[in-house]
This record gives C-alpha cells, sequence and structure tokens, in this order.
C-alpha cells in the first residue's frame, strides 16, 4: 500500500502491533473508528495497528483498503 512502517521490524524487537506512517493519520483514525474498527492514533507516529490471532486475512485487507481509501481522499 506504500505506506512506511514505522514500528520495529526485526522479529526480536517487533511485537503484535503495527504502527504506520500515514498523511492525515488522526483524521483517518477518526474515520476508522466511526466504522467499528479499533485502532489508535499515535502522534508523531501514526496509526497502530494489533490484529489478533483470531482476525482474518480478509478483515485485514478490508482495513488496509479503507486506510489507502481515506488517505486519498484526505490528501
Amino acid at each position: 500500500y506504500g505506506f512506511r512502517v514505522v514500528s520495529p521490524l526485526e522479529p526480536a524487537r517487533r511485537g503484535g502491533s503495527v504502527c504506520l506512517h500515514v498523511s492525515n493519520a488522526e483524521r483517518i483514525c477518526q474515520r476508522l473508528l466511526a466504522g467499528d474498527v479499533l485502532l489508535d492514533f499515535r502522534p508523531g507516529v501514526g496509526l497502530r495497528l494489533a490484529p489478533h490471532f483470531y482476525t482474518r486475512d480478509d478483515e485485514v485487507d478490508v482495513v488496509m483498503n479503507r486506510i489507502r481509501d481515506f488517505a486519498r481522499e484526505e490528501a
């Protein structure tokens, strides 16, 4: 999707959450929360997503598509 991952990439340092640098992240976070996507905005970092073991791949795809589409609209 072209977003910069700002959470650690090294296996020894990374956890279960992923932080993405996205322009207008605070506004995009608000829009996603309104659509029942659970995530948060971290100032200076961007969007923080934490999928769980029960999160299906298709659900991740839907959220990433929404982030992409909202980022284009907010640009």
